[in-house]
């Protein structure tokens, strides 16, 4: 496991750089990375694989004329690009929502970099046919995320709400719900997918 970290040196003389990166987790012996110029680090270098243990970081020259170094503790280490996911009291309101009436609730936390539009999505199952009805989700406390009624032609048949919620990249924890009110079992499913572009390819959000 890694974690992503910000290193920036306020200064380094004319006879320093590249730079070799260390740790403690593994007490300074093996650099995690290798190379890195001065400039980047003066602007401030973002590493991904700094090892989960470590808690300082050691910037290290590796020119001929300078070998010094720097210890600099890590505070406030950057989370990964990630989409969190959760669903509350998932024994009772299992997600996704297969029965023919029930509800569901959780937080999504947008932390991937993009900007994520989210819909609610009926799946058919084994239902082949019939009409959605009362099927919706919330998110953010936005738009009413309604499953358009249908009809359904065949079975596996996918429906999009025709809402979407938007949510940017700006690592804020937002409540999400959903509720199945369209009687339909047999593997009939509710649950919430993203896209990265207004309509595009649609992935589920699970925990």
């Amino acid at each position: 496991m890694s974690q992503t970290v910000e290193i920036t040196i306020a200064a380094a003389g004319t006879d320093t750089g590249p730079f070799d990166l260390y740790s403690n987790a593994d007490s300074y012996t093996t650099a995690f990375e290798t190379g890195i110029a001065k400039s980047a680090l003066l602007a401030g270098y973002t590493s991904s694989v700094v090892p989960d243990a470590a808690t300082i970081v050691r910037v290290k020259s590796n020119s001929v004329g300078c070998t010094n170094y720097v210890d600099m503790t890590i505070t406030n280490p950057t989370p990964p690009p990630s989409i969190t996911f959760t669903v509350s009291n998932a024994v009772q309101f299992p997600y996704p929502i297969t029965a023919g009436n029930g509800s569901a609730s959780g937080t999504i936390n947008n932390n991937s970099g993009s900007t994520i539009y989210v819909y609610s999505n009926f799946n058919s199952g084994g239902q082949s046919s019939g009409t959605i009805q009362g099927d919706t989700g919330f998110v953010a406390g936005g738009v009413a995320l309604d499953i358009p009624g249908g009809p359904i032609t065949g079975f596996g048949q996918n429906f999009y709400s025709t809402n979407y919620e938007t949510l940017p990249s700006d690592n804020t924890t937002v409540g999400w719900s959903l509720s199945k009110q369209d009687g339909f079992s047999s593997g009939a499913t509710l649950k919430l997918v993203y896209s990265t572009t207004v309509g595009g390819t649609k992935i589920p959000l699970s925990p």
